[in-house]
């Protein structure tokens, strides 16, 4: 079956911007239409798409819903750990940079609020909003600390 002319019912159209060999036909000028010709085809276009409901996962899966390791578990990895106690500003840029967002992130007010939570999002750790609020700012340095170290060890 061909795309045809909206104008012409018979002529088939051959310049089809979209590639589509088959498609329904559109009426013809005597019958009172609709939709618009645009309207038709991209019905057509959407009937075709695959939609991704929920995206493939990377690294380790959540299965407990909760982090790895303990808030003072600091010392479980000692790169993270002499990172955070010399140079937290360097540890919060690395988390930033190595989880993808910007390195500034962890300079924004709520930017490691915002980081934690997008983190608990994407690997499955069940909390609120307000958590993380609170453990970035009253445990800030340990936080970044188990962040960090969820980060590695997910391989993200």
């Amino acid at each position: 079956m061909q795309i045809r002319n909206m104008f012409h019912p018979l002529a088939p159209c051959t310049n089809c911007p979209f590639g589509l060999e088959e498609a329904p036909l559109l009426p013809s000028p005597s019958v009172p239409l609709l939709f618009s010709k645009s309207s038709v085809l991209l019905i057509s276009i959407m009937a075709s798409t695959t939609v991704i409901i929920q995206q493939p996962g990377s690294g380790i899966p959540a299965g407990n819903g909760q982090w790895s390791t303990g808030i003072c578990n600091i010392c479980d990895d000692m790169t993270v750990c002499c990172g955070g106690l010399f140079c937290p500003c360097f540890l919060a840029c690395y988390l930033a940079g190595a989880y993808g967002e910007s390195c500034c992130l962890g300079f924004l007010p709520g930017g490691m609020t915002a980081l934690r939570t997008h983190m608990c999002v994407t690997y499955g750790i069940q909390g609120t909003i307000c958590q993380d609020a609170m453990m970035t700012t009253c445990c800030g340095l340990f936080e970044i600390c188990r962040m960090t170290r969820e980060m590695r060890r997910r391989n993200h």
